[in-house]
């Protein structure tokens, strides 16, 4: 009995479809990857613009207190009181009370001016609201992408709110 063995083939290199299969799921691993990495880089983005709002707050919230008999006076009414009217701190160049003795008006319109000036370095965009809520102070910080005045506390992406004193 004789066998014969038939030649076979030797299979060397890979076929077409193999090569275009390969190509397609490292693409896919490549757009996920680089999607995840984007989203990283969002929050860490918006972690920092976040702890910079913070630091200003505690920053508003200070001189606020180092002045809180005048920030506090019932007979100044909205439109006078600097540290209520956020518009005088972004439209004027303040009297220097860092180095002189000022009024309780001119020491607030400095703070907020030093206070917004230090903001727009920190927060692109930034938008400062210090209002009278009852017998307290309400603070929101806002920037960035933040095109309307509402800070939605579950997301926090683009605002920080607090009530103090």
């Amino acid at each position: 009995m004789n066998i014969t063995l038939s030649k076979t083939k030797s299979h060397y290199g890979f076929t077409l479809i193999e090569v275009l299969s390969s190509l397609i799921i490292i693409s896919l691993l490549i757009a996920f990857l680089s999607n995840i990495l984007l989203d990283i880089s969002k929050q860490r983005e918006n972690s920092l613009y976040f702890n910079n709002a913070l630091m200003l707050s505690e920053e508003i919230i200070t001189r606020v207190r180092l002045s809180r008999r005048y920030a506090r006076e019932e007979s100044i009414d909205y439109q006078n009181n600097p540290y209520l009217n956020s518009s005088i701190w972004q439209n004027s160049n303040p009297i220097d009370c860092s180095s002189i003795s000022c009024s309780g008006s001119n020491l607030a319109a400095f703070d907020g001016y030093e206070v917004f000036s230090l903001a727009e370095k920190q927060l692109p965009n930034p938008h400062i609201e210090l209002s009278r809520c009852h017998r307290l102070f309400c603070l929101s910080i806002f920037w960035s992408d933040a095109l309307s005045n509402e800070c939605d506390m579950q997301e926090q992406n683009n605002c920080l709110s607090m009530t103090f004193f």
